[in-house]
């Protein structure tokens, strides 16, 4: 655990784990006024076009490394995508679904407000002074989650070894993933800069606010949404944590207001 004073927030707590993948795909970076996490989604196509490793984990690390302050969240995003594709040569000759593609939350703080920006499933929950919890969540990608999960079940219960199934499951999850900021599909972020424009941008007062969690889809998919204060206390948190983590990355940052 470690403390990083922004201008009157400060972090309790932050951490990136690793699930079962080869790599952690999820990223987290902070700033004096400004912190977010991003989910790298699982590379579905092609992994190997710009980078002997992967592309979705450099892609990460190029956004992490670029990712700088802003204006507005939107421009600090959009930056950040921008500089990162300088390392992507002829990145226009490819579909932007086969691409990668990323979840995001991010809280910047200005003079008043907390301006909150939220883009897929990845949440943010905020804790009041008066006990209140509010989940904020991005709920546009789940129409096109529950069609996908009700495939890959049918998958699921076939008598088939866990390899055959995977190999079954990549088409269906190929199909959806080119509704990525289709006109019909879901919105999420990408290598198009522009793709973060449509991400939830909400602001809360200040004065108002206890502290605010901000996670990957790892985290609740792990520990459930928050309901109650003991989500937000750092040691409790983290106690929540260590004991359900599954098979997913899994990166928070809890702020104090």
């Amino acid at each position: 655990m470690h403390i990083i004073k922004l201008h009157r927030m400060k972090i309790l707590s932050s951490n990136t784990l690793q699930g079962i993948g080869k790599y952690n795909n999820d990223i987290l970076g902070h700033s004096e006024n400004f912190c977010y996490v991003m989910d790298g989604a699982s590379a579905l196509f092609a992994d190997n076009l710009f980078f002997e490793t992967s592309d979705l984990y450099e892609y990460m690390q190029l956004l992490k490394k670029h990712i700088k302050d802003g204006d507005t969240s939107i421009d600090i995003f959009r930056n950040g995508i921008t500089e990162s594709n300088k390392f992507l040569p002829d990145i226009n000759k490819y579909p932007e679904y086969e691409l990668p593609t990323f979840t995001i939350a991010g809280v910047k703080e200005n003079t008043d407000n907390y301006e909150l920006y939220l883009l897929c499933d990845c949440l943010i929950s905020i804790l009041y002074q008066d006990g209140r919890v509010e989940n904020l969540e991005d709920l546009r990608f789940n129409e096109i989650n529950t069609k996908i999960e009700g495939e890959i079940a049918k998958i699921d219960e076939l008598d088939l070894v866990e390899a055959e199934k995977i190999i079954r499951k990549r088409p269906i999850w190929q199909r959806y993933r080119k509704f990525a900021n289709a006109p019909d599909g879901y919105p999420v972020g990408s290598t198009n800069p522009e793709s973060v424009r449509v991400g939830i941008v909400k602001t809360i007062n200040k004065a108002d606010v206890d502290k605010i969690l901000i996670c990957t889809d790892g985290l609740f998919s792990s520990i459930g949404l928050p309901n109650d204060a003991s989500y937000f206390d750092e040691h409790d948190l983290e106690d929540k944590i260590a004991k359900n983590h599954n098979h997913d990355d899994l990166t928070y940052i809890l702020i104090k207001a």
